[in-house]
């Protein structure tokens, strides 16, 4: 597996190398992403975070605002899972005004879903549900069933950490009708 990254990683430095070349800025963006996740999959954090960094200014400089979208959540996950959610927070919510603005509905609701992870982490466990209310409402609006049962799922657990069995009760629920609605039998283990 060590060798594979090592592959990957030059040959998306050589993508570079040639994205540069070609003075093609939103593939240069994309390569840096592509780069950057491939280092966060190894756990090379710093170096991810930079090359997201680069690809977030070209984005901005480019006017790219699908770009600046991808960026600031591949950002906003690599300081989520160095719980610094301080910065995790600021990148998601600056993800949800550019998503906001473009009418990106679901990358909105991704944006929510982070954002109720990372205050679900720090046990602010209303605000968490406040998000994943967020996000559901899009999903709805968009007919999403799965990630709408998901949302539920979050819902319910969030209520439950808040002691109120009944609400919690109620999303489980709501999760396991749309479940079946959609005949998914492993779902409904799931829930």
């Amino acid at each position: 597996e060590a060798g594979e990254v090592r592959q990957a990683v030059e040959a998306f430095e050589q993508c570079l190398v040639l994205r540069r070349k070609s003075r093609d800025k939103i593939g240069l963006a994309e390569a840096l992403n592509k780069l950057g996740l491939t280092y966060c999959d190894i756990g090379y954090d710093l170096r991810a975070i930079d090359y997201f960094e680069q690809s977030l200014v070209i984005c901005e400089d480019s006017a790219d605002f699908h770009g600046q979208g991808v960026c600031l959540l591949h950002l906003g996950n690599v300081f989520k899972m160095q719980k610094d959610n301080k910065l995790a927070i600021d990148f998601f919510a600056r993800c949800l005004a550019v998503r906001s603005r473009v009418g990106d509905a679901a990358g909105m609701a991704a944006c929510h879903d982070c954002l109720g992870l990372v205050h679900y982490g720090l046990g602010d466990f209303g605000k968490a549900t406040r998000h994943y209310e967020e996000g559901l409402a899009m999903r709805k609006r968009l007919g999403d069933l799965e990630a709408m049962c998901e949302c539920l799922k979050s819902i319910g657990t969030a209520y439950i950490r808040m002691e109120d069995t009944a609400k919690a009760i109620d999303a489980f629920k709501r999760c396991l009708d749309l479940q079946r609605k959609v005949c998914n039998d492993t779902g409904e283990v799931d829930t």
